[in-house]
């Protein structure tokens, strides 16, 4: 790399129904090329100055949640609505991607994570083969989306 600094990623998650674990395994595919971290949402969707500034200092940011419900879980709409603070300024040309651990139901969390890094200007990554919901696939998104930002850096 030639003296270049090395790419940030932090994957940001939800807890519940095995996301910490698929947060985790994207976080080691991740650090196959880049310096990662996983950063847990708390249960009372509390952002600490620390979250909002490795996000910011982020050239990727992997969201992450359970899909067992209709709609996005709340932790994450609030972390939408905190972020637009940061619209077109810190996030913007970042890269983003995302990965919702399915329960029962389908739920709508991956649109919403799309959606969110539409609205901040960032650069979408999906997962590039079937969702097989397994950590084998999530580490190799992970790998994915450092090596990506890696090559946008």
């Amino acid at each position: 790399m030639g003296g270049k600094n090395l790419t940030n990623v932090e994957v940001i998650y939800v807890p519940g129904h095995g996301t910490a674990q698929h947060a985790q395994a994207v976080c080691d595919g991740a650090a196959q090329a880049a310096n990662a971290n996983v950063l847990r949402i708390p249960e009372n969707g509390e952002i600490t100055d620390d979250i909002w500034n490795a996000l910011d200092a982020a050239d990727a940011i992997l969201f992450g949640s359970p899909a067992d419900q209709d709609d996005a879980p709340w932790q994450i709409r609030k972390l939408a609505a905190e972020s637009a603070k940061r619209w077109s300024q810190d996030w913007q040309d970042k890269i983003a991607g995302g990965f919702a651990v399915r329960d029962r139901t389908k739920g709508d969390a991956m649109q919403y994570f799309n959606q969110m890094a539409v609205q901040h200007d960032m650069t979408w990554v999906s997962l590039g083969e079937p969702d097989r919901n397994t950590l084998l696939t999530a580490r190799l998104y992970g790998k994915r989306v450092a090596e990506l930002a890696e090559m946008m850096n």
